[in-house]
């Protein structure tokens, strides 16, 4: 890496998430490498707050100005081109354990691509805003990047732990209803995933009146030991 862009300032190491990593320190940005392969970057001294943010919304004011579309394929590479660069970023403040400006990103690239001037759909930042906004508290903000997930038919993993997400940002704002039937549309969904049915037992043993209801994924959940 220092072949590549020079001395650094300073050399050291730092750890993030438990991982131990070895940082370069450059006037305009710290590289953090972990057993010698780059995973993320720390931009500092920058002249511009946020100046992804900024395009995205310089770009969307161009939209309202071109009221005849005589821009409309300029604007629309635009929007392609700042959604490619919006995941890089929100990916790599991920990476760096900021989990702030991971899920600001991460929202950002999928609304860019939502957006009506482009018409697509994100499935990935999607479903990564809602998780990432999740570690954050933010239950209600996640839970409509989780539901646009599940419409677009991105389900996380294997197991549909989108449902089990969803469940979750339900659970913490104390709308059992909505909970519930987020855990049994997955388990619907996603009939053999041991993580959805072991959620939906626990729900309905701390919220079920009636214990009963949860005796037939108890038979399941020991069928599949």
């Amino acid at each position: 890496a220092i072949l590549v862009v020079g001395k650094p300032l300073k050399e050291y190491k730092e750890t993030i998430n438990n991982t131990n990593y070895e940082v370069l320190e450059y006037y305009a940005c710290a590289l953090y490498f972990d057993k010698g392969v780059l995973v993320f970057t720390k931009t500092k001294n920058s002249a511009v707050a946020d100046p992804l943010l900024l395009a995205l919304k310089s770009v969307d004011e161009a939209v309202k100005a071109d009221t005849k579309n005589d821009a409309g394929k300029r604007i629309l590479e635009s929007y392609v081109d700042l959604n490619k660069r919006l995941r890089a970023s929100g990916l790599n403040y991920y990476f760096g354990g900021d989990m702030q400006n991971a899920a600001t990103y991460f929202s950002a690239a999928a609304d860019c691509a939502a957006r009506p001037t482009v018409g697509n759909v994100d499935s990935m930042m999607t479903y990564y805003a809602g998780f990432a906004l999740l570690n954050l508290g933010k239950h209600k903000e996640a839970a409509e990047y989780f539901k646009r997930s599940i419409a677009i038919s991105y389900f996380g993993d294997k197991d549909g732990i989108v449902f089990r997400n969803l469940s979750a940002c339900y659970q913490a704002i104390n709308d059992k209803a909505n909970a519930e039937a987020a855990l049994v549309d997955g388990f619907k969904r996603f009939p053999s995933s041991q993580i959805l049915l072991l959620e939906m037992i626990n729900f309905f043993l701390n919220n079920r009146e009636d214990a009963s209801s949860v005796l037939p994924y108890l038979h399941k959940a020991q069928a599949n030991e």
